[in-house]
């Protein structure tokens, strides 16, 4: 009996090796980005943008994705983290498009800017712990700030007082 559970420990032991060492060398990243755009390509401070991308994949795996723009002046504005199980939706072998809408923070500095995508894909246990990383970054301009008139017809870098001023002086809007 002793040497029965002993055989039987080793091929364990052997097969979990085997398997870890397998999951280790699973480094393949579970999809490949085709293309990806921002439109419209110039969004000022403030605005709403959309990141566009075409990708392949290959297969179906657990993602977590860090989304930020980065300004002219180096200053990251981050989004929320977000997290996508793998579905019965994702084909493995076909081209998908994604469209994740965006809004550029009004403290942005015009300039050029980049969308910044840290993604993560977790498709064994192994890899929640070690997971494969990959980055996509998409280049895009900030506009200057676009000022936005009120209900009451005053735009908002004009001063509610100047704009109060020439209303009762009756100059107009």
């Amino acid at each position: 009996m002793k040497t029965f559970f002993g055989v039987f420990t080793a091929a364990l032991l052997g097969c979990s090796v085997a398997v870890v060492g397998v999951w280790s060398g699973d480094r393949a990243s579970p999809t490949e980005t085709i293309s990806t755009r921002v439109e419209p390509t110039i969004i000022p401070a403030g605005g709403a943008g959309e990141v566009q991308y075409v990708y392949l994949r290959y297969r179906a795996c657990d993602r977590r994705v860090r989304a930020s723009v980065i300004d002219s002046s180096g200053r990251r504005f981050e989004f929320i983290t977000q997290s996508s199980p793998p579905t019965t939706g994702r084909v493995p072998g076909k081209t998908n498009s994604y469209a994740r809408p965006f809004r550029v923070s009004s403290a942005a500095q015009p300039g050029p800017a980049v969308y910044h995508v840290e993604i993560e894909d977790a498709c064994n246990p192994l890899q929640v712990l070690w997971p494969i990383r990959r980055t996509v970054e998409v280049p895009f301009i900030i506009g200057p700030v676009e000022p936005q008139i009120g209900r009451l017809g005053y735009r908002a870098d004009a001063g509610f007082a100047g704009c109060l001023m020439r209303r009762f002086a009756g100059l107009g809007q």
